[in-house]
């Protein structure tokens, strides 16, 4: 239980820390000087408001109080790799209000990653819902062969890691910067394996 305790005080602390070099100067115009209390302001942001959303918009869909079927053609943008969108928006355009998740659920309007599922739903609905869970199935596939092979190509599986580590606020499994980085091993991969020179045998021939 003690070690519990420690390690729970000391992953707050460190969290604590990192989000005041991160994010100090934007919690002081908002008039929050404490980095204990700033720690706890990002804590919701990151916790509460995509557990808000989930649950608000699930509600609605049970009761069917909000319906969005999606097609199966059109809701393949979900998977759609963020290089491949061209109608983009700015990032402050692109802040959610109660209006988009059909009126279920109410929150602070300056919040923009409130979660995967609500987010999917909203724009491509339950279709949009079948292949984002399709496309993290393919993901975790990919993790377990990516961890199989050498610890330098084993190393990319991080990037993979880290796109489920966000998945309840944001989907990053289609940001260009994920398919390129694992395309980026991919590649190197392939030109060493045939640019390296063969192996000789003991006698000296050449395999």
């Amino acid at each position: 239980m003690i070690a519990l305790a420690v390690i729970a005080i000391s992953g707050f602390a460190a969290l604590t820390a990192l989000n005041y070099v991160r994010n100090a100067n934007y919690y002081r115009e908002a008039g929050v000087s404490n980095p204990v209390e700033m720690n706890l302001y990002q804590t919701g942001a990151y916790l509460a408001v995509p557990a808000q959303v989930s649950l608000g918009v699930s509600d609605a869909v049970v009761r069917g109080a909000w319906e969005k079927q999606g097609g199966a053609l059109s809701s393949l943008g979900a998977v759609q790799p963020t290089f491949l969108q061209f109608n983009k928006v700015a990032k402050d355009d692109s802040w959610k209000q109660a209006s988009v998740y059909g009126y279920s659920v109410a929150f602070a309007g300056n919040f923009f990653t409130n979660s995967v599922f609500a987010d999917t739903y909203s724009v491509y609905g339950t279709w949009g819902w079948l292949y984002t869970i399709l496309a993290y199935g393919f993901a975790g596939y990919a993790f377990a062969r990516i961890f199989s092979f050498s610890p330098v190509i084993a190393a990319s599986a991080g990037v993979v890691a880290y796109c489920f580590l966000e998945v309840w606020r944001v989907q990053i499994l289609i940001y260009g910067i994920v398919v390129f980085l694992l395309l980026l091993t991919a590649g190197s991969a392939f030109l060493t394996a045939r640019l390296r020179p063969p192996r000789s045998t003991e006698g000296g021939e050449r395999l």
